[in-house]
């Protein structure tokens, strides 16, 4: 039997993004001490071969063909109708079909663990772990879809707090003990964790009943925005394939010390979308495609674009000296480290895209472009490699190809939109403007060598930074980018969680 649905009241959009972007905050500052260990405790070697498997559990949670995504879009329009014995047995379908190819992968991979030949030990206990990984994640990826669903973003936030908290809990202690097989086995154990506290929570349990109209609806529904996704990962994972083939698990370990790092920059981003698709598609009827687009799109794409800077900007800066000190036997991925930072800020910038997209079902054309961008992408690692270059290009590449991706979903969406959105042009000049001059900012304030202390130096750096970014954030006060009614609910929000 389905568990039962506890309602709550809905949040605003505003206070909904706050609360999930600030456990994503979260997740991410002590996912960032987490991730900081696992280089510290592992080789470069041990660390390439980490971030090799958990690419895995990435596609896994792929495996549901879009049913997935269609339960967050046809949950709300059934819940709408009343048809509450759809969604219990829609939640029962997707879940099965998502399990049943689930058990399928991890099966391969527990088949290639013990019947391959010539695999170290490691790759062959790392492929048993990722197995069991991606099981559990499976569970846990679909009851946090329910909930999305449902937009119960506080209940999300609190699986991410909860998550964050176990995983470095448990793998500090194991990475200790046992290096590499530890930092798998604290994975999946706060994975686990995370599903138990679910269950705890009613949040997971039985769901009963299976349609294959409903699955063949969702995936319908689904499928073409989960192929975007698909076509995305690839753009950010097949640079590690191409790594370890052309140069080893070491400059793999090296080079993922900053897809690492990109991985958390790109969280708030993500939860942003997650939060305004919902509410794109609760109002989608009320509104022209250039209306939507405008107040989905665009202007999201211009307030990331005046956050971005304020995310990237102190981390790049103190990425030199952070692992120059902490970390020196990673001091070659500096540089590809810091080209993958400024990368994400067309990727970032390019999610509110996917929601239009999505709501006028446009995701097919879009993938003529994501594929250009991958083809691209691997194509030049691949040259760039094979000619002798090291891994800095292959991070510079991997920037190209997010920026491919941006100007290509954009360009592609105002196309197609029967009028042009109002403020265009402004939205245009600030979007490209505001990342040619950070970046300028940025290289200049690097140059900045004062002293013979290099913290003292990045803390000069950071100061003169910090002025550029409250001049960028007044620009995006008096624009009305950043609106007077964000900073109010910012203070409320803060002066909240304080009292709580």
């Amino acid at each position: 039997m389905s568990a039962p649905r506890h309602p709550e009241t809905r949040e605003d959009t505003l206070s909904s993004i706050l609360w999930f972007a600030s456990s994503n905050v979260f997740r991410q500052l002590l996912g960032a001490v987490t991730a900081f260990l696992r280089p510290l405790l592992l080789s470069p070697e041990q660390f390439g071969l980490f971030s090799l498997l958990r690419t895995l559990p990435l596609y896994a949670q792929r495996l549901h063909f879009g049913a997935r995504g269609g339960l967050r879009y046809l949950m709300p329009l059934y819940e709408s109708r009343g048809q509450t014995h759809a969604v219990a047995v829609l939640k029962g379908t997707v879940l099965k079909a998502a399990l049943a190819m689930n058990g399928l992968m991890a099966a391969v991979l527990i088949a290639i663990a013990a019947w391959a030949p010539d695999l170290a030990i490691e790759l062959r206990l790392g492929l048993l772990l990722t197995a069991a990984i991606a099981l559990i994640a499976c569970l846990v990826d679909h009851f946090t879809a329910e909930l999305k669903g449902e937009q119960r973003f506080r209940l999300v936030g609190l699986s991410n707090y909860l998550g964050a908290v176990a995983l470095l809990v448990f793998s500090l202690p194991l990475m200790l003990w046992h290096g590499f097989y530890g930092a798998l086995a604290g994975q999946a154990i706060a994975t686990g964790l995370v599903l138990g506290w679910m269950i705890r929570r009613r949040i997971a349990g039985r769901r009963s009943g299976f349609d294959w109209t409903l699955l063949r609806t969702a995936v319908t529904l689904g499928l073409p925005t989960l192929l975007f996704d698909v076509a995305l990962l690839l753009i950010r994972t097949a640079d590690r394939f191409v790594i370890t083939y052309h140069a080893g698990f070491e400059a793999l370990g090296y080079y993922a010390l900053g897809t690492m790092i990109a991985g958390y920059l790109l969280d708030i981003p993500g939860a942003t979308r997650e939060v305004m698709e919902g509410k794109l598609f609760r109002e989608l009827d009320t509104h022209s495609q250039a209306e939507a687009f405008r107040r989905y799109a665009q202007q999201p794409m211009v307030s990331m674009s005046f956050t971005m800077p304020w995310i990237i900007g102190p981390l790049y800066l103190a990425l030199p000296v952070a692992i120059g000190q902490f970390l020196p036997a990673y001091d070659p991925g500096i540089r590809s480290a810091q080209w993958l930072c400024l990368g994400t800020w067309f990727l970032a910038v390019s999610y509110p895209i996917r929601g239009v997209l999505v709501a006028n079902r446009w995701q097919s054309a879009a993938l003529v472009i994501l594929g250009i961008a991958l083809c691209l992408h691997v194509g030049l690692s691949w040259w760039w490699l094979s000619s002798g270059y090291g891994i800095e290009m292959v991070a510079i590449s991997t920037s190209i190809a997010f920026l491919v991706v941006l100007l290509g979903t954009w360009s592609m969406t105002l196309l197609r939109l029967g009028e042009r959105p109002a403020g265009l042009a402004r939205a245009v000049l600030l979007m490209t403007g505001l990342p040619l001059l950070t970046v300028t900012v940025l290289w200049l304030v690097a140059q900045v060598r004062l002293t013979d202390s290099p913290w003292l130096d990045l803390l000069i750096q950071w100061l003169i930074f910090g002025v550029y970014l409250a001049i960028t954030g007044l620009i995006a006060i008096w624009l009305r980018v950043i609106p007077p009614r964000l900073i109010r609910k910012l203070t409320k929000f803060r002066v909240g969680s304080r009292t709580r």
